[in-house]
């Protein structure tokens, strides 16, 4: 017997997307499964993480406190703690002389915090244990923060008082594990722009991409099972693949929020240059909970790879594809 002309059509198309499997991939996807970060198309204006800053100078965040259970690739997934259910947290974005009003509800069975790195405030607003600034189970803590002159470049939040473990804390006598609330993925990124910065719309006046990428690693007691080093909340095949058009001035915003080991990035073919001092390095090295900004000049076209070259990071998920194209 013949085989239908439906038959038939479903081979065909079995076949042509097995010899052409991008044809099918969701927009930013790609076979190996990792998102398309950068430049995905002509641009007239600079792309950032931030997206437009408003000139606003009072900028009010809601975080969310909650339990989630996170997918670092597809079929490896634990319970974890986040902000908003997403790991990293959202990225706050603030200009210089802004002041910042973070309402922070917590969904959690254990206090949490909000604290940040970076920015002005009174010991009301630390987001600490021994100032007594923390959100109870079910409830909220509103914090208020300035970024001055002293605030402009890239920070980290984190939770600071988050414990897992049930048993009470003896006033004066025990502390809650402030690393903790990172551990189980209670982070998130800070930037602040300083005056020139950003053009009129409220973009980067001198890139054509600015990204936000975060180093982290989840430890075998938070998962149950293998020690994945992460970033932006992802392990390879499906960490971000960075695609960038030759001549474009790219900025990264690095955070290694740890927050027991050091981690750095190297590209082959590529140098990093700090955007501050200008200092140009081959890799970029940072520990626990540093951060700070870098630029990449964008050259002839490229196929490589990113990875943290430290013993085990690669092997644990740290790394990802990096294309330069025409």
């Amino acid at each position: 017997m013949r085989p239908s002309f439906a038959a038939g059509a479903v081979v065909a198309l079995l076949a042509f997307m097995v010899i052409t499997p991008g044809w099918f991939l969701p927009p930013g996807a790609t076979a190996s499964g990792s998102q398309l970060v950068g430049h995905l198309g002509e641009h007239d204006t600079p792309e950032s993480d931030c997206g437009p800053v408003p000139n606003d100078p009072i900028k009010h965040v809601t975080l969310v406190a909650q339990a989630t259970v996170w997918e670092v690739a597809p079929g490896e997934s634990f319970p974890t703690w986040s902000f908003n259910g997403v790991i990293p947290g959202p990225t706050i974005c603030l200009r210089e002389g802004d002041t910042l009003i973070v309402t922070l509800e917590n969904q959690l069975s254990t206090i949490a915090s909000f604290h940040a790195h970076g920015l002005a405030r009174e010991p009301s607003s630390d987001g600490t244990w021994m100032t007594a600034s923390y959100a109870p189970p079910g409830g909220s803590y509103t914090y208020t923060l300035q970024a001055d002159a002293t605030s402009v470049g890239t920070w980290a939040y984190h939770d600071a008082v988050a414990e897992l473990d049930e048993e009470p804390f003896i006033d004066g006598l025990s502390l809650p594990e402030s690393g903790e609330g990172i551990e189980r993925g209670m982070f998130g990124a800070i930037i602040v722009y300083g005056e020139g910065e950003l053009d009129e719309a409220g973009l980067p006046a001198s890139y054509d991409h600015e990204l936000v990428l975060v180093e982290a690693e989840f430890g075998s007691e938070v998962t149950a099972g293998p020690v994945y080093m992460t970033i932006n909340g992802k392990i390879a095949p499906v960490t971000p693949h960075y695609q960038f058009q030759a001549g474009e001035t790219v900025r990264f915003r690095i955070i290694n929020v740890g927050p027991n080991a050091n981690h750095d990035l190297w590209i082959s073919g590529l140098e990093w240059r700090q955007t501050q001092s200008g200092s140009v390095v081959d890799s970029v090295l940072f520990g626990a909970l540093e951060f700070g900004d870098f630029t990449l000049e964008m050259g002839e076209p490229l196929e490589t790879r990113y990875i943290c070259s430290i013993d085990g990071h690669e092997a644990a998920g740290m790394h990802g594809l990096f294309s330069i194209i025409e």
